[in-house]
């Protein structure tokens, strides 16, 4: 009975086991159309949320406040209503993403997430690492300040950076700080030891 029952258990354990591969399978690309479409939600949301003045006049065709953070940026609404930074790229072999990444508030919860899924994904990279990073598909306004304070607060980044205490050197002999006459006092560095090959005395 128990052959039996260990038998029957392991075929249930392996037919559970391609139940989960075969569901897997299918799901990396539902999964991967949900999530852009997350992002995508949360991208307009936090737009809305701190440029909705842009936005407004950027529909009905006005001109952006004078205080406006992102009027250098030259920003535009694409088909999805997603705010992006404009410029002279339109003509460029790249992706769309590249030529016009998505404007993301900093200071803002999905700008962490995103500065948080760049760290991560550049094996705790730098500032300048990430930046590269980032900018493939976002832009963050500041984000040089912005990461600067997201590694401060990485513990794992802190500890690799820290800085390691320096020797103090013993204060230097009177005979290098007195001023006398030249070759009074000299001092030779040792690099021993020689080896020194002696010639053989000629036979006469």
């Amino acid at each position: 009975m128990e052959k039996r029952y260990g038998k029957r258990r392991r075929r249930y354990e392996q037919r559970a086991r391609r139940f989960m591969r075969r569901t897997r399978r299918t799901r990396r690309a539902g999964n991967i159309a949900g999530v852009l479409d997350q992002l995508g939600h949360l991208l307009k949301k936090e737009q809305e949320k701190y440029f909705s003045k842009e936005i407004a006049c950027i529909e009905k065709d006005w001109c952006l406040p004078e205080k406006s953070r992102i009027e250098s940026l030259k920003p535009i609404l694409d088909g999805k209503m997603i705010l992006r930074v404009g410029g002279r790229l339109e003509r460029a072999e790249m992706e769309y993403e590249r030529r016009h990444p998505a404007i993301v508030p900093n200071g803002s919860r999905l700008a962490w997430l995103i500065m948080h899924s760049a760290h991560s994904a550049t094996k705790h990279g730098a500032v300048q690492v990430m930046m590269q990073h980032i900018r493939q598909k976002f832009w963050i306004p500041k984000i040089r300040s912005e990461l600067r304070s997201y590694l401060h607060k990485c513990l794992v980044c802190v500890r690799h950076n820290h800085r390691f205490e320096m020797q103090l050197m013993a204060d230097l002999p009177s005979e290098r700080v007195t001023a006398g006459k030249t070759f009074l006092h000299t001092g030779v560095d040792y690099a021993g030891p020689f080896e020194i090959k002696m010639e053989q005395e000629s036979k006469s």
